[in-house]
This record gives structure tokens, sequence and C-alpha cells, in this order.
């Protein structure tokens, strides 16, 4: 069996992200993945072999890590990449000394696309906003629930790294 590993982001690896993002939500990342790369960015990429299956991403924002990016390439999803950038991620902001991690889910049709990787590693649903998507971005048409605007709803997670877990 081949092994994937995390691998620390280069710069020569941005249109990869760009191309990956693109390809799981369409004309929502048509930016550049360059343009949201600060001081506080922390970018990791799941490589097996020499070609990148997928990506995570976050910023740390005051006492907390947000984790702005999970993406896994459809083929290569299923294969527990997610939970290695949520470990991975765990273990890094307990490294600095935060106290919260943040992530947002996307609710379309009844279905959260975080929502069994949430409850596995004990993050707590804290908000829902309807229609977030929409507000967030209104000129474009969303692959989920197929509207224009999107009308999916935003979910925040946390998990206070405090409590032992």
């Amino acid at each position: 069996m081949e092994k994937i590993e995390l691998i620390d982001y280069k710069k020569e690896y941005a249109d990869v992200i760009n191309k990956i993002e693109a390809g799981q939500w369409g004309r929502w990342c048509a930016g550049d993945i360059r343009d949201e790369i600060t001081e506080y960015t922390h970018i990791k990429l799941a490589q097996l072999d020499e070609k990148i299956v997928g990506i995570g991403y976050g910023k740390i924002i005051g006492d907390a890590f947000y984790i702005q990016v999970i993406v896994i390439v459809p083929k290569y999803q299923h294969q527990h990449i997610g939970s290695m950038f949520i470990d991975y991620f765990i273990d890094y902001a307990r490294n600095h000394k935060l106290a919260n991690i943040i992530c947002e889910g996307v609710l379309a049709n009844n279905k959260m696309n975080i929502e069994n990787i949430m409850k596995k590693y004990g993050f707590k649903e804290i908000l829902r906003i309807k229609e977030y998507w929409g507000y967030k971005y209104p000129s474009d048409w969303c692959k989920e629930c197929r509207c224009k605007p999107c009308k999916c709803t935003n979910v925040i997670f946390v998990k206070e790294l405090n409590d032992g877990n």
C-alpha cells in the first residue's frame, strides 16, 4: 500500500492548490492561494508519491487556530486523509499553546460535509448561519445546492484544547 504523507507548503505548489480548490468549489475558489498567505497562515499538503492529493490550511487568530480549508481530491477521499489533517492541526494548535480550533462546514440539502469528522474529534457545533455563502458570494452558482446565490448554511464548530482530549 502506498503511503500518504503530509508535507510543507512550497511556492511551486500554489497552482496545484488552486486547481484542487477550483475542482471542489468551482468559482468560489477562483482566487489564488498566494493571496491567502499571511504570517499566521499554516499550509500542509497530502502527498502520495509525487502527487498532491489533498490540502489543508488555516490561520492562528488570537488564541485559536481557524481551519480554513481541508480538501481531498475525490479519487483519494475516504482514505483517512482528512483525519491526518485534523490530527496535525490539533497537534499544531497545542504546540502553539492555543485554546481552541475553529472550523466551518457547509449544510446543503440536509447533508453536512464535515459532520462525521467533527463528531469523531469532539468538535461542538456552536452556530448555524442560513444562506451565509450566498451572502458572501452573491454572484456565484453553488455546486452543492445548485442555486445562485447559494442557499447553503454555514455551520461553525469549535474544539477546546484545554479539555485533555
